[in-house]
This record gives structure tokens, sequence and C-alpha cells, in this order.
């Protein structure tokens, strides 16, 4: 007794290819965007310094892996300004949970779009402040002339960064699109025939 052939058909055929190819461009699309954005650098006219008083402990948080500073300010206490990965490794750690107490005056660079839009609110909102919303990255942060991370060191991280993020996002992008190639190409549906 011989296998059934599977076929599809020609309206289905035609949709799934569409369907693909709509994708395949969307993917695409947003891995330009994706790679634009990890390639540019900040710039200092596109940062707002927030000076504060430190509500919580200066300590690193560590979750399995990954390690990072989460500061609470009495000024905007709403909110959780955060250095994460890459950005920690040149961030001076030691020298921050050593200098640094509770109530010390700090100062905090962050994006003037996000400054506006959550701490300020003289801007809407825009669909990507909705996601972590009580969420800040930091660019810079200092305590009186003593720096724990700056701009040029946050951009130097994100360049040696850029390279392994890129090749995720294409192969997992190839990956997505193959599997896609896959399900139309053998898992048609069964009882059609070819071209009605």
């Amino acid at each position: 007794m011989g296998r059934e052939k599977t076929t599809i058909s020609k309206g289905d055929f035609y949709f799934s290819v569409v369907a693909f190819m709509l994708l395949a461009f969307f993917f695409l699309f947003v891995l330009v965007r994706s790679i634009n954005t990890l390639l540019s650098d900040i710039q200092p006219s596109e940062i707002t310094t927030v000076k504060g008083v430190i509500l919580n402990n200066a300590e690193i948080t560590r979750v399995r892996t990954s390690r990072s500073i989460r500061i609470k300010i009495k000024e905007a206490p709403r909110y959780e300004f955060v250095i994460g990965y890459p950005h920690i490794d040149v961030t001076t750690t030691r020298q921050y949970v050593n200098e640094v107490t509770r109530f010390d005056t700090i100062e905090l660079d962050i994006l003037t779009t996000e400054y506006q839009a959550k701490i300020s609110q003289t801007a809407p909102l825009k669909m990507m402040d909705r996601i972590g919303f009580y969420s800040i990255q930091v660019y810079g942060l200092r305590e009186g002339n003593v720096s724990f991370l700056n701009l040029a060191d946050y951009n130097k991280a994100d360049d040696e960064n850029a390279g392994s993020t890129i090749w995720l996002s294409s192969f997992l992008v190839l990956l997505f699109l193959g599997w896609s190639m896959y399900i139309m190409t053998f898992k048609r549906p069964k009882k059609a025939t070819l071209f009605d």
C-alpha cells in the first residue's frame, strides 16, 4: 500500500508563497533596522543628565549568569535606572559599590527622549517606551568628579557586542524562514487536488 501523495490547490499555493515572501521581507526589514541601530553610536546631544539622591544600596544584582546595576532615586522613585550587559563590563562596578552609599547624590545620563516621555512627561509615550516602562537605560553614571560609566565606554561596549548580536539575529531569521519553507513544502493539506 503506497503512501498517499498530498498536493495543494493553486490558490493555497499562491497564498503560501505570498505569505512567505511578506514574512521574509518583514524579517529582513527588522534585521536591517536592528543592524543600523546597533552600529550607530549614541551622541552626547541625545543625552540628558538627571541628578538625584540614591534610595537603594549600591550593589550588583545577579540573575543566573547576568549582572546589572539597578538604581532608584528620590527624584523619580517610580523608575529603576539600569546598567546591564554588556555595559556593566565597562563600568567600574567595584568602585561604585565601595564608594556610593544610600542618600548620596549621583548623576545619571539617560536618553532625552526617555526623559521627556517618562520623567518630565513633556512628550507622548512611544510604543517602545511602554515596553519595560519602569526601567530606564543608563548611559553614564557619576558621583561628583568620579565617573563609573561614560558615554564613550558605553558606545565602545555596544560596538564590541554588535557583531555577535547581528550573527545571532541573522541565524534566528534564517532558521524561521527555513522552518516556514519546510512547512510550506512538506506539510501540505491532505486530500487536496493539484491546481483545482
